[in-house]
């Protein structure tokens, strides 16, 4: 015999181990086209749209309330990131180009970055609108 019963049983788990890894790489050939990008942003906003109404209705009142804001406040938050994000952008190309980058240049960045994000982005706002209508009913005035 070559090897021991032991030694046999560590090349299999090693064999195994090899194989279970290379099934999950994905070698991506280049960048995924517009249309894959906007079918996945409109999936992962269906996903969202769901989870958020999952939630809502197993929750209390106030709980929906409390979800409902932190839901607003995560998304403005990211908002405000992104804005960030492209002001630093903008001051750098300036700085680099040593002169004022006119603003209708920075808007067709920014229409051309979101474009293909704009299903999730419309499914906050359904998210919004549906958890003010959850919560509307229990507000007080």
């Amino acid at each position: 015999m070559w090897f021991s019963a032991k030694g046999r049983l560590l090349i299999l788990l090693a064999g195994m181990a090899l194989f279970m890894g290379c099934q999950s790489i994905h070698i991506q050939a280049g960048p995924s086209s517009r249309e894959e990008s906007e079918q996945k942003s409109a999936e992962r906003g269906k996903g969202l749209r769901s989870e958020f109404a999952d939630r809502l209705s197993n929750a209390a009142p106030l709980e929906k309330a409390h979800i409902l804001r932190t839901f607003i406040d995560s998304v403005t938050a990211g908002h405000f990131r992104y804005g960030s994000r492209i002001a630093q952008q903008w001051h750098q190309s300036n700085v680099q180009a040593g002169h004022e980058v006119p603003d209708s240049e920075i808007r067709q960045m920014v229409e051309n970055s979101l474009s293909a994000e704009q299903p999730i982005l419309e499914s906050y706002d359904d998210i919004v609108d549906y958890g003010i209508e959850e919560v509307y009913p229990y507000a007080v005035f």
